[in-house]
């Protein structure tokens, strides 16, 4: 096996790497239990395997194709490397590539083929876990995993439908990350990612092809997901989101306009 060239993402359950080939990703799974990462990255492999050939036929969507399971000293999965850059990247240009509207219709189509797919939400629907290449227009998602972070509120988010559930992470995490330390700068991004979150709502809603999406459901989701969001960690975390963040943020005020 390849040595990666450099770590892309480093956090307590996952290291993700690009090998020295340059196109492949690889994705190591950490988990206090051995059986849990090898649950995890089965469960992984065989989503991207069948979001995969779900996708073969949009011409604009896609996710990586799995290459590889390793379940051997260490657990993995690799994967073709994504085309393109960071969707974040590409809201925080002067020009966006893409006009909102229309990405916003394909946000809200793959995530359809994905519910439509698997009879689940898309847990971790959000403008972080996607690639966008401009030429040729073509969206990428990412990372299919469960946040943990959930689980206070699986419950609730469980009487929800799969799309509610998936367009409240979308808009939660567009408001959340208005209000992160390290990315509060990013203006034009959060801005934007916030009305592209709103279309996709109001586009899902409207989509006769898609189940029915209740705007106040979402909203009371997204709630609960920016509190979980924000309300964890430290107390001198709590205290920023409390104060500093929400001025940035301004979850209220966006919440109350998704219905507008």
């Amino acid at each position: 096996m390849s040595d990666p060239v450099r770590v892309l993402q480093h956090e307590a359950d996952r290291t993700v790497l690009l090998e020295a080939d340059g196109t492949t990703i690889r994705k190591v799974f950490h988990s206090d239990a051995r059986s849990t990462s090898i649950e995890l990255a089965a469960r992984e492999f065989s989503i991207l395997e069948r979001f995969n050939a779900a996708l073969a036929d949009e011409e604009h969507l896609t996710c990586p194709r799995p290459l590889q399971l390793g379940q051997g000293d260490e657990v993995y999965i690799r994967m073709e490397r994504a085309a393109g850059s960071p969707m974040q990247d590409h809201l925080n240009l002067g020009l966006l590539p893409i006009a909102e509207a229309q990405l916003a219709a394909l946000l809200s189509h793959g995530l359809f083929r994905y519910v439509d797919t698997f009879g689940e939400p898309y847990w971790d629907f959000i403008f972080r876990n996607m690639f966008f290449a401009a030429d040729p227009g073509v969206v990428t998602f990412l990372d299919f995993g469960f946040p943990d972070l959930y689980l206070p509120r699986l419950d609730e988010l469980r009487r929800r439908t799969p799309m509610e559930v998936s367009l409240a992470a979308l808009v939660a995490s567009a408001i959340f990350d208005a209000g992160r330390p390290t990315r509060m700068t990013r203006r034009r991004e959060h801005a934007r990612a916030f009305r592209i979150a709103t279309l996709t709502l109001h586009h899902a809603v409207s989509d006769p092809a898609s189940p029915e999406v209740s705007i106040d459901a979402v909203c009371a989701c997204a709630t609960a997901l920016y509190a979980l969001a924000t309300g964890g960690g430290r107390r001198v975390r709590r205290e920023w989101y409390l104060r500093i963040g929400a001025l940035l943020a301004r979850p209220t005020a966006k919440l109350g306009q998704l219905s507008a």
